[in-house]
């Protein structure tokens, strides 16, 4: 009878264990479609809000007219939205003086501004998982201009574009307008920084935000943008990359990688906007095209994902003015985005 006992006591308490892991089973099974459900719910307000922030930008607008102070900073600068300027009022000086070529070359023959090369097969800054910066050169603007416009035997590409790099410019500041008046005058403040670039089809930017506003100008060439709202930071990955610098062997005809022993975040080549409208959930992010010619300038508000590329026919010169803003409600919006992204 003891045997009999102790095999129903151990019965029983089988039964008793295999009903709680039955039920601690269903409980688990329970909060992952809760789970699962929350997912769900929140990829839908994802696409709805993506939907409808695309509906209310459904193009990059172009302005017929200098915007006044009022206009910039409340239909722009607060909903932070881009816009292209395409009028004669906004031309600089620069526009019709740099049409020539013998013009710049009498300005510029003297000048040494700070040129960034790289090997010709390596346009590109990720290298066998590396991110390589440019070596860093001092050039007169004359040979960096024939360098330009060659179009066969070259190993290296050239390009100007440094920081706040107007100052190696002073021959040609009277031609170049740093400020933006009824930008500052809307902002209560003047750019942190004026850069002019200097390069040809081999000079891109891939596929990046900035902390701050940016104005375009261009001044001879052409450049082709990509935006992207700022929305889009919760599907759009980045990586963390070794940083490297080309510099050129004194001794062989050759570059080297030199480790600069730092580390930065970069968005890998394959997330283009392309790529991102066929992205299941996130197809409603929609990327917008606009090209500048000579005299026209494109706004681009903080955070917004961008990147160029410019005309193959001829050498591009543009300046960019940034501006720096204190509060901006639209990366306060994306980044809770990204938060209830990486929670779930």
């Amino acid at each position: 009878s003891d045997s009999k006992g102790g095999n129903f006591v151990f019965v029983l308490l089988s039964s008793v264990i295999i009903e709680i892991h039955f039920k601690s089973f269903e409980f688990v099974l329970l909060i992952k479609v809760l789970k699962y459900k929350k997912m769900d719910k929140m990829h839908e307000t994802l696409r709805d809000f993506a939907k409808h922030y695309t509906d209310y930008i459904p193009e990059i607008p172009v302005l017929q007219h200098v915007p006044s102070a009022c206009e910039f900073f409340s239909h722009y600068v607060i909903p932070n939205k881009p816009f292209a300027i395409s009028c004669p009022e906004n031309h600089l000086p620069a526009v019709s003086r740099w049409k020539k070529t013998f013009y710049l070359e009498d300005k510029l023959f003297y000048m040494w501004p700070t040129t960034c090369v790289i090997p010709i097969h390596r346009p590109y800054p990720i290298v066998y998982e590396r991110f390589m910066e440019p070596e860093i050169r001092k050039m007169q603007c004359y040979d960096i201009l024939l360098e330009m416009e060659r179009k066969w035997q070259r190993t290296e590409y050239y390009y100007v574009k440094q920081p706040n790099n107007l100052e190696e410019f002073s021959p040609i500041a009277d031609d170049i307008r740093a400020d933006v008046p009824w930008a500052t005058e809307a902002l209560g403040k003047g750019p942190i920084a004026a850069n002019l670039s200097m390069g040809n089809a081999d000079n891109f930017t891939t596929l990046h935000k900035d902390e701050y506003d940016n104005f375009f100008y261009v001044l001879r060439g052409s450049r082709e943008f990509k935006l992207i709202p700022p929305i889009a930071r919760f599907c759009i990955p980045s990586k963390r990359y070794k940083k490297f610098q080309w510099v050129k062997s004194k001794t062989e005809d050759e570059f080297e990688a030199k480790d600069l022993n730092e580390e930065i975040d970069f968005i890998p080549s394959e997330i283009v906007p392309e790529t991102l409208e066929k992205n299941g959930f996130y197809r409603n992010i929609k990327s917008y095209v606009v090209k500048i010619q000579p005299g026209e300038a494109l706004y681009i508000p903080a955070h917004w994902y961008h990147e160029y590329h410019q005309s193959d026919d001829c050498f591009t010169f543009a300046v960019d003015t940034q501006t720096e803003l204190e509060k901006s409600l639209i990366k306060d919006t994306a980044d809770e985005l990204f938060k209830m992204r990486t929670k779930s």
